[in-house]
């Protein structure tokens, strides 16, 4: 999983696209359109954004065994050198999902999601307009459709990824966002919890962050062993 930088598409602003692909298959999993502002970045891809991108793509996919990521502040503590984990990365471990990180400045570990940017730039937003949001989402998802099921690829032997995976149409484990409360499990969280140590310098003002959580401690002035 990766999202694209910002693209000004006419119509609708700057938007980012969250693409999610099965490195195994080469299905193109889901390409989410992110608005982030009309003339200039009025925010950035969320937390919450890559969950609603991941939890469309469990829905018609099921849900993986490990998602790769890139080093972004979203999945991994870039400020400290004991990197908690992030609420997105608890929130994945809590549904049997490891994180797997691609090496620092090393991007081709994430070669496929790259490639995917610029399938879905040229053959969906390049010289394109949309009347909204939903009619974006509408183009992706049937240019997905297309890629999928009709689109010869070379590294399959010149046959579309869910001709020559059929088996990837049937979920591992199937998903439902109603149903996400009864599926999470939270001790893989403490199992995964217990095998570091993560330290934290107190503020002043007994303000520390976790995982990007702000957390305030009732001593100052100390270094927290958690």
């Amino acid at each position: 999983m990766d999202a694209k930088g910002y693209q000004q598409v006419p119509d609708l602003g700057l938007v980012s696209l969250i693409n999610i692909n099965d490195t195994f298959s080469r299905v193109r999993l889901i390409s989410h359109p992110c608005w982030l502002g009309q003339k200039r970045i009025e925010r950035y891809p969320s937390t919450e954004d890559y969950q609603q991108a991941l939890r469309l793509a469990f829905c018609a996919w099921g849900l993986p065994d490990q998602l790769a990521t890139d080093h972004d502040r979203i999945f991994y503590d870039e400020t400290s050198k004991s990197p908690f984990p992030t609420r997105f990365h608890l929130w994945l471990l809590s549904l049997g999902i490891q994180l797997k990180f691609g090496r620092l400045r090393v991007p081709e570990d994430q070669a496929i999601t790259e490639r995917s940017h610029q399938i879905w730039d040229q053959q969906v937003l390049e010289g394109s307009h949309f009347e909204s949001l939903q009619h974006l989402r509408q183009a992706l998802h049937q240019r997905q459709l297309f890629l999928n099921e009709h689109l010869p690829c070379a590294s399959l032997h010149e046959q579309p990824p869910l001709r020559a995976y059929p088996q990837a149409r049937l979920p591992k484990r199937p998903y439902r966002p109603e149903y996400e409360t009864d599926l999470m499990d939270l001790q893989p969280v403490y199992t995964y919890l217990s095998q570091g140590q993560w330290f934290r310098k107190v503020r002043r003002s007994a303000l520390s962050r976790l995982g990007g959580i702000s957390t305030i401690w009732v001593m100052t002035g100390a270094l927290i062993n958690i």
